[in-house]
């Protein structure tokens, strides 16, 4: 490995958590990680790209862990939402909708909201996914996963507090109820442990 050095030249990463300040960049060969300062006494090592052991979500090689001081726990906290669509909605049309008309809003409302970044992952028609389920007994799939970040736990209940915050929830779960079957589906906050 390389010699680890700051290098401040190096380009912003759009997914980072102090993306508005200037943060020193510790690079090694063509690979290049952020330094962003997390919990108190601490900093954590968010890499911009992806090459050889490094991982964009925070898997990094033992020296740099070192480096800073070991590991941090995650302080990011993600919303994963699992949907089912309504009965009386056809799979394209669901997700048509949900791409085209309410991701739209779900963008137009992130700042309101603190939000950090946003993905849809559709379910794919394969074969495979029955063979998945029988091998485990699984129950039927999902329509979908909603995956939303936050910077922490705080940093969302800040956002549902502010009036902002509060009507772009309601505008969402307004729009949610137009092809989502609310009752069928689930949604909790998770901390992403990336494993490789």
């Amino acid at each position: 490995m390389d010699t680890l050095h700051c290098d401040r030249s190096a380009p912003e990463n759009p997914h980072s958590l102090t993306r508005n300040r200037t943060t020193p960049w510790i690079s090694s060969g063509s690979v290049a990680l952020e330094v962003v300062p997390q919990l108190a006494g601490g900093t954590a090592v968010l890499p911009a790209c992806q090459m050889g052991g490094v991982s964009r979500s925070g898997v990094v090689p033992e020296a740099v862990r070192a480096y800073h001081g070991g590991w941090e726990e995650p302080r990011m906290v993600k919303l994963v939402y699992c949907i089912h669509r309504r009965s009386d909605v056809e799979v394209e049309a669901f997700r048509k909708y949900w791409r085209e008309n309410h991701a739209p809003k779900v963008a137009r409302v992130a700042e309101a909201l603190h939000a950090r970044r946003y993905v849809q992952s559709h379910t794919v028609d394969s074969d495979l996914n029955a063979a998945l389920r029988d091998s485990r007994g699984a129950s039927p799939p999902y329509d979908g996963i909603t995956e939303i970040w936050w910077d922490s736990e705080e940093v969302l209940e800040e956002a549902m507090r502010t009036d902002e915050g509060a009507e772009a929830g309601r505008l969402l779960l307004e729009d949610e109820q137009h092809f989502i079957d609310l009752k069928a589906s689930s949604l909790f906050l998770t901390h992403e442990h990336e494993i490789f």
